[in-house]
């Protein structure tokens, strides 16, 4: 039962705390009846009156021994202790464990209208995916930071639509890096609409952040996540992780339905 006390800055309440019994301490003279109760130690606290709590963002751990991604949520606590002026913080950590998706052996492991995140130093296994799905008929759209001829003949990727994100003019076949919600967005919006349940791979997100800031080129893959999903289509993103921080590397797989991990860091 919570007492005001004569300052009026505290508050007293009873906690119970349970205390394990040993059974081989217990005196033998003085056998507990069958059906009595465990007596718990009744402590009295003094809480202060004025306790605030406020919620910090998640934020990852690297993997334990069990393979899991550690995510650690911190609770941060502001007491007024008294006698001291400032509020004095302190954090409660709890962590939890975040599942992870099984690394696909095979392109059919990949479902369709997905969207993925591909980790890799190089976007082999993600063209290896793309090609393997384009050509069992499915409509396939390729941005990348390479030479579309040099994509095209290196994945066989013959009779894909390539755009080349370039800051140089090249055939129709070139996009603006830095036009992101211009000339990328409306070209994978036109292909969508008149391909739906179609393929996209956007390969250089890497580069996209180096000249546009992480924060923009999250917005565009959100944009472009729902563009997808709005019309059952499948995108393939691959990144290299090194390239990123632990924090934002978190923030972009929270983005993706499905995060396929094939190096670690």
């Amino acid at each position: 039962m919570a007492e005001k006390g004569k300052e009026g800055d505290l508050k007293r309440r009873v906690v119970v705390k349970k205390v394990a019994v040993d059974s081989a301490k217990e005196p033998v003279n003085s056998p507990l009846p069958p059906h009595a109760k465990k007596v718990h130690k009744k402590v009295v606290a003094k809480v202060p009156a004025n306790e605030t709590t406020q919620v910090r963002k998640v934020t990852p751990r690297p993997a334990n021994q069990t393979g899991q991604k550690q995510v650690v949520r911190k609770t941060v606590v502001t007491r007024q202790v008294e006698g001291e002026a400032p509020p004095k913080q302190v954090e409660r950590v709890v962590v939890r464990h975040k599942r992870r998706e099984p690394v696909p052996t095979s392109p059919d492991q990949l479902e369709m209208g997905f969207n993925y995140l591909i980790e890799e130093t190089q976007p082999k296994r993600s063209f290896e995916f793309f090609k393997a799905k384009v050509s069992k008929g499915a409509k396939g759209l390729c941005i990348s930071t390479s030479y579309p001829k040099k994509i095209i003949e290196e994945y066989g990727l013959h009779g894909t639509t390539v755009y080349w994100l370039s800051e140089l003019e090249f055939d129709n076949q070139s996009l603006h890096p830095r036009r992101l919600d211009f000339e990328v967005t409306r070209a994978i919006q036109n292909f969508v609409k008149s391909n739906p349940s179609s393929l996209l791979i956007i390969d250089g997100v890497e580069f996209l952040i180096l000249i546009n800031g992480f924060e923009r080129v999250m917005t565009f893959i959100k944009k472009m996540n729902d563009i997808m999903s709005a019309t059952a289509s499948t995108l393939i993103t691959p990144i290299n992780p090194s390239a990123l921080s632990e924090e934002k590397l978190s923030i972009t797989e929270r983005e993706f339905d499905r995060v396929y991990k094939f190096v670690s860091r």
